[in-house]
């Protein structure tokens, strides 16, 4: 990975143009492999094959796998209309290629995590110029959250590594913009869109950027280009979302927009103010490594940030920051999180290297500060230096997997075992419980969920008895795993199985202190024992 002399430093977008004059000289190929090779090491480290059990990623693997065995896009025994199928269509191939094993799905999350990093530098190098990139870009190869989270089948970095790629074409199709560029830039867009539903906002704020970018044509050639992309972006997910909406309606897995447009606007208010407030702490996670939550220590990093990108507005940048609002606009939501946000971190470190630098300016005259940009690498240096280290417990924790080809750690073990009970004892049996995508792809019970997914808040649980009665009715359950953390609904689900008949003898061999497995019984078959 060479930049070529001629270049200076890539030529850097006016937003960043400043910035990158008074870092000049600070790339060198010797920094550039060093940070490449330290990325390497920590992506070729974290593959072992033990699974970081959650139940986003059994549900993944479950699609992926039904869909390499030839059963189709199917889950639990159903057509599925959850997540989009780009990541099981991926899975599916790893699986077919390499087999269905955890080793073969944590080389393609390494793999993926690196070439994420890869094009995210590239990305900025392009936007801000080498010399940045060789700061600000190298914090993000080396980023905490994106190494931790290649360590779980999940499509939050691949979703990453392909808005890149699409980035990439987008700028690629702003310096050409034929029609054949743009079709080219409009079916990479078209993946991200297949990966997580949040990518369908991708297509247009690159159409944003088009649009401000093309100034030599004129307002009519700009939107007849930039609405020929958009619609060969979409295309393939208006495509899915009219096949899925032939699929018959599950009790347990909704939609995403039956989840949003079905909620009351008091829990939309709640949702949003909630997520508002928790991405301070989940963004100075994201940049810092560090996971602060005192309600101050967490806020100077996503202020400066905000800052720098209100900045980046002002000085004409439009690529970063509309993918930036109109992203966050929806993941407000939804709950807040780190990974969510991993295909925006390079314009963020971008941000809010542009607002230390800037408020530094602002300070300097006045107090006496050392330069911007000594502060501005002093600044990235420590970010980097944090986020290195916690990169070494990442490793650690994948080096010292507690099985091979099982559980990764004490708590995705809990699962491993009532699930090879269950295998073992019971496979044709339907299971009650609150984790029944995780039980059924370890196990391959049929499951009934405690939790919906899809719908909105006040579905999400089954806390009344006839809620109960109606998931069971047409399969009657014959055990019930349950997380004895919750107690509260741990209790409501047995009693509301009492109330229809049904008691319950715990199976010890197949559970933990806190994730519980018991067999279902008729409540008058339980007292006669008794």
């Amino acid at each position: 990975m060479h930049f070529s002399d001629q270049s200076n430093s890539v030529r850097s977008e006016p937003a960043f143009a400043e910035m990158a004059q008074s870092l000049k000289g600070l790339y060198t190929r010797g920094r550039l492999t060093v940070i490449l090779v330290l990325a390497l090491v920590g992506f070729c480290l974290i593959v072992n094959s033990s699974w970081n059990a959650t139940p986003d990623s059994a549900l993944y693997l479950s699609l992926g796998e039904s869909i390499a065995r030839g059963e189709g896009y199917v889950f639990n025994g159903e057509p599925h209309t959850f997540v989009p199928p780009g990541l099981p269509l991926i899975l599916a191939g790893t699986a077919r290629l390499f087999g269905s094993d955890f080793f073969s799905y944590r080389a393609l999350m390494a793999v993926t995590g690196f070439l994420a990093a890869v094009f995210g530098f590239l990305l900025i190098a392009r936007v801000a110029g080498r010399d940045i990139a060789v700061l600000v870009g190298g914090v993000f190869v080396l980023n905490y959250v994106l190494l931790y989270n290649a360590t779980f089948v999940l499509a939050d970095v691949p979703f990453a590594l392909f808005t890149f790629i699409a980035l990439h074409g987008v700028l690629s199709a702003k310096d050409t913009p034929t029609y054949a560029w743009l079709a080219v830039s409009g079916a990479l867009m078209a993946m991200p869109c297949l990966i997580r539903i949040n990518g369908i906002a991708i297509p247009f704020a690159a159409a944003v950027f088009f649009f401000s970018a093309w100034r030599n044509l004129s307002k009519t050639e700009r939107l007849i280009k930039t609405l020929f992309f958009l619609i060969i972006s979409i295309i393939p997910f208006v495509l899915w979302q009219y096949w899925k909406a032939s699929f018959p309606i599950s009790e347990s897995e909704g939609t995403y927009l039956n989840a949003v447009a079905g909620r009351h606007w008091s829990d939309q208010v709640r949702v949003i103010a909630t997520a508002v407030l928790e991405y301070f702490p989940e963004s100075n996670l994201a940049l810092t490594g560090i996971s602060v939550k005192t309600g101050i220590l967490e806020v100077p990093v996503p202020l400066l940030t905000l800052f720098g990108m209100v900045q980046a507005c002002r000085k004409g940048e439009r690529l970063f920051v509309p993918l930036t609002v109109l992203q966050f606009c929806g993941l407000v939501l939804t709950s807040a999180g780190t990974r969510y946000i991993i295909f925006l971190l390079p314009g963020l470190y971008l941000f809010l290297a542009l607002g230390i630098f800037e408020t530094i300016k602002l300070v300097r005259n006045r107090h006496g500060f050392p330069t911007p940009e000594k502060v501005l690498v002093i600044a990235f240096l420590v970010l980097g230096a944090l986020n290195l280290g916690h990169n070494v417990g990442v490793v650690w924790e994948a080096r010292h997997a507690l099985e091979k080809g099982g559980a990764q750690n004490d708590r995705s073990s809990a699962f491993f075992s009532a699930a090879r009970w269950l295998k073992a004892n019971a496979p044709d049996a339907i299971v009650l419980t609150g984790r029944p995508r995780i039980i059924h792809y370890l196990s391959g019970c049929k499951t009934i969920s405690l939790v919906r997914s899809g719908v909105p808040d006040h579905e999400i649980y089954l806390d009344t008895l006839d809620r109960l009665r109606r998931v069971t009715e047409s399969n009657a359950p014959d055990f019930l795993y349950s997380d004895a953390k919750d107690l509260k609904y741990h209790d409501t689900v047995i009693r509301g199985l009492n109330s229809l008949g049904w008691g319950v003898e715990k199976v010890p061999e197949a559970s933990s202190e806190r994730y519980l497995l018991f067999r279902i019984v008729p409540l008058t078959e339980k007292r006669s024992r008794e």
